[in-house]
């Protein structure tokens, strides 16, 4: 027989756990379960001590993930979304009251989830579903109300609204520039360890077109890879390396001096995000003032700091 209840950790400990690898930190991962800081990292304790081994090493104020937090993350972000799935077969499938909206991983955690933390501070009682999946596809889904779509001029059937440019700048921790002990103006990313991530879609930027772009004499030499934004720009934080800030979704942690700029090359790649939903179905109601609060939350991030 097998029994789950000694084989697998509490749930919420996964949930937990799923939320802090998405959000690069317990802060945020906190924010977005309504819970405290400090119940994050009891959960977290409670599932190194379920595994017997270590998920994240502590550094100041930011968390890296291990090389066994990395591979379970991919197992349970699968697993829970499958999970999700199925209960919503099973039952009534997600309240018919609520909004969906969808973005890739890198937007959702550093521009689409502080959004609509913001939403429902002055929108209280509206019912909001956020879909995270790096698959175009999983975007544009019929049970999607509205969808951030990243470097498309135009979709069949909907009606794209302008949101940020993309502008690109190679960014690192203040800790990481002080370890190389070098100035500015003589910083090379030659001189660097270089970090990227897999890219899924044909159209998303790497290093390589952004040598092109911003007319460097060869793309650097990758370091490390990573499976998601998210996780890449946890690295940068935790002083590994340098990587490909996108200046509206990193405004906060630039502006904070989590990171910083270790290049004077800024790349305008003429891609941008863009607010999209059905032509069939405008947004009336709720779903106007989901629509405009999120139009109104790119203005204010549109030119990046």
């Amino acid at each position: 027989m097998k029994n789950y209840r000694r084989r697998l950790p509490p749930l919420d400990a996964l949930v937990v756990f799923e939320a802090v690898m998405r959000h690069g930190g317990f802060t945020r991962a906190a924010t977005e379960l309504y819970v405290t800081q400090a119940a994050v990292s009891k959960r977290i304790k409670q599932l190194e001590l379920h595994l017997a081994a270590p998920l994240f090493v502590r550094h100041g104020r930011t968390v890296r993930p291990t090389a066994a937090a990395r591979v379970l993350h991919e197992r349970v972000s699968a697993g829970l979304e499958f999970l999700a799935s199925a209960c919503e077969a099973a039952g009534k499938g997600p309240a018919t009251d609520s909004l969906t909206v969808a973005a890739n991983t890198a937007v959702s955690h550093f521009w689409l989830a502080p959004a609509l933390q913001g939403l429902q501070q002055d929108h209280d009682g509206l019912a909001v579903r956020m879909v995270v999946s790096d698959r175009s596809a999983d975007l544009m889904a019929d049970d999607i109300d509205f969808a951030v779509l990243y470097g498309r001029s135009d979709q069949p059937g909907w009606r794209l609204h302008p949101l940020l440019e993309e502008e690109l700048v190679p960014v690192a921790s203040s800790a990481y520039l002080e370890r190389l002990g070098m100035r500015f103006e003589d910083l090379r990313l030659d001189d660097c360890v270089v970090l990227d991530y897999d890219r899924l879609e044909p159209d998303w930027i790497n290093w390589s077109s952004f040598a092109q772009m911003a007319k460097l004499d060869a793309a650097p030499r990758i370091a490390r890879r990573f499976n998601n934004y998210a996780l890449l720009v946890s690295a940068a934080l935790a002083g590994e390396g340098v990587i490909l800030g996108s200046l509206p979704l990193l405004r906060r942690e630039l502006e904070s001096g989590q990171l910083v700029a270790v290049s004077s090359s800024r790349v305008h790649t003429g891609r941008s995000y863009s607010l999209a939903h059905r032509i069939e179905n405008p947004p009336e109601a709720d779903g106007k003032r989901l629509f405009d609060w999120l139009l109104r939350a790119a203005g204010r991030d549109r030119t990046g700091p």
